[in-house]
């Protein structure tokens, strides 16, 4: 800036400026390429520390000057901006936890451990969720974006699914108003909705019928997990009947979404086709086709549809619908390759590929849990332990994989994993039989923390990158965000797993496996649940409801 110490962006945002300013002069300031650094001269005492403190603010183009304004300002008495900022933000940390709160229409549960680790991730994860808090959105007043530093309003159908618990306690309202503009969505479309909702628009969508999957293959399954867990944690099942913008009733479009798979075209044995690389991981070629993990989602999507047509009494279209999720199950099983514990895929041009990804571990695993045998859980668990895991993270992709070597994206690839694999990778391990190794492997997983909020991937560095100990650190390359919703599943799985809250459609339970021995001992408190603040204790013993009011 003409001042030669604020610096001015206007290329990061189309139409948006930031302005940055140092709180304290530099003592020198030089310019390299696009880049302004400034330089700070300071001699320190043994022990001794100094801070180095800016401001920034961003607006309208139009608005700039009046930007500059308020940015020399907050500078210039930094301290008592900053004192109120963190102010605001322990007020914002606090109503998050508290009943009745002035802010969410929701809170979220308290936890107390004895576990440090467990601790930490719970309240990282919930970190990570306010961090990502917008306001200025017309969906709804209180949002939450994929990461700060994608285009304003990016709402990832696939990244948002992995905080859907935490969501419908936290922001109940406002996440019954944004699956409004989910649910009309094509998921099968090539514009930017076929991706991501964009939360600066209120009203329309795209109309055309398209032959094939044209973005993501998972949208269907995420959409239609995260309306699902709204109406199983807040059992606000009135939602299932209301119309929506184009006309057709919630469940009516979870059926669509359950089905949609019937009318793509198919490849060997009549399995869906769910595209190509763009599609799916985008960097594992050879993960493409009839793959195993979205086509065993349409079992699961078809099934649970089924439990929400039993609760309308709409028995005949129930029992549709689990005649053709049992007609699958044969097609999607005979993926599996045994003996191995990973899953193959069909392509089109015949090949059946073997594939050493967590992500049929995660969504076959999790969507066949009680069709696949104890056998086969064993297999698939000793896959993930023996060629995933790593002492702090994991690889999503196993080295062993076909095509590690040209797969080096860090969120998919050999060489680190999308953060949000890591809790599911978690909570399947844990639903296939081995809760001990799940929880612990959680655990170690918590000195990545210490560089901030869960990221949109972690990625393994140095010579040893390839070993078991290798070290791991926010993504450098690729694209990567330094903060991404989807690390809210670090949350979402002490609630759903560790503690087990988990209500059914057809309000058989509300605890998962709580007689399953925890090998930690804590209390999750105020679960808003039926009207109800509920309490569980986890222990040796399990799961226990110790007070409701």
């Amino acid at each position: 800036m003409a001042d030669g110490i604020g610096v001015s962006n206007n290329w990061q945002r189309t139409g948006v400026v930031s302005i940055v300013r140092p709180a304290r002069k530099p003592d020198a300031v030089s310019v390299e390429k696009d880049t302004v650094i400034w330089r700070w001269i300071v001699k320190l005492p043994k022990g001794g520390s100094t801070n180095i403190a800016f401001a920034v603010g961003d607006e309208a183009a139009a608005q700039s000057a009046q930007t500059d304004v308020n940015v020399t300002k907050w500078a210039a008495r930094f301290n008592s901006c900053f004192d109120a900022c963190k102010e605001s933000w322990e007020n914002r940390w606090a109503d998050a936890f508290t009943p009745g709160n002035k802010h969410f229409s929701g809170h979220l549960p308290i936890l107390k451990s004895n576990d440090a680790a467990l601790i930490r991730n719970y309240y990282v994860g919930i970190w990570t969720m306010l961090a990502l808090e917008r306001t200025q959105f017309p969906v709804y007043k209180r949002s939450f974006v994929t990461s700060g530093e994608r285009e304003d309003g990016t709402q990832y159908y696939w990244d948002a699914s992995m905080q859907a618990t935490t969501w419908a306690l936290l922001e109940p309202i406002g996440m019954k108003v944004t699956l409004r503009r989910w649910l009309v969505q094509n998921p099968r479309s090539g514009q930017a909705s076929g991706y991501a909702l964009d939360l600066r628009s209120i009203k329309g969508f795209d109309t055309t019928h398209y032959s094939r999957i044209n973005g993501y293959a998972f949208n269907a399954c995420t959409i239609f997990k995260t309306v699902d867990e709204y109406l199983r944690v807040t059992k606000d099942y009135a939602f299932l009947d209301e119309k929506l913008e184009n006309g057709k009733s919630v469940i009516e479009t979870l059926d669509a979404l359950a089905t949609d798979w019937e009318t793509l075209p198919k490849g060997h044995n009549g399995l869906a086709n769910y595209g190509e690389n763009n599609n799916l991981l985008e960097c594992a070629p050879a993960y493409i086709n009839c793959v195993p993990s979205c086509n065993a989602q349409d079992i699961w999507m078809m099934r649970q549809t089924a439990k929400w047509y039993a609760r309308h009494n709409n028995m005949a279209r129930a029992k549709e619908l689990e005649t053709k999720a049992a007609t699958l199950l044969p097609k999607v099983m005979a993926l599996y390759k045994p003996g191995t514990g990973v899953w193959n895929t069909w392509q089109l041009n015949g090949k059946h590929v073997e594939l050493r990804h967590c992500v049929d571990f995660i969504y076959a695993g999790n969507a066949l849990k009680r069709d696949i045998s104890a056998t086969q859980k064993s297999e698939m668990i000793s896959f993930v332990k023996h060629e995933l895991l790593t002492r702090d993270w994991m690889r999503a992709m196993s080295l062993k994989d076909s095509a590690a070597i040209n797969s080096d994206r860090p969120d998919h690839g050999p060489m680190g994993a999308y953060d949000g694999w890591i809790p599911l990778t978690v909570n399947t391990m844990w639903n296939l039989g081995d809760p001990d190794s799940a929880y612990k492997f959680y655990c170690r997983t918590a000195v990545v923390t210490s560089e901030g909020p869960f990221a949109q991937a972690r990625e393994f560095f140095g010579a040893n990158r390839a070993g078991y100990d290798a070290p791991v650190r926010i993504a450098e390359r690729q694209g990567c965000m330094k903060e991404c919703i989807s690390g809210v599943a670090f949350s979402d799985v002490v609630i759903t797993t560790f503690f087990g809250f988990g209500p059914e459609a057809d309000n058989a339970r509300i605890l998962v496996d709580p007689s399953t021995p925890r090998s930690f001992s804590g209390k999750l408190s105020n679960i808003y649940y039926a009207g109800n603040e509920l309490t569980l204790e986890a222990g040796p013993k399990g799961v226990i409801e110790t007070s409701k009011k």
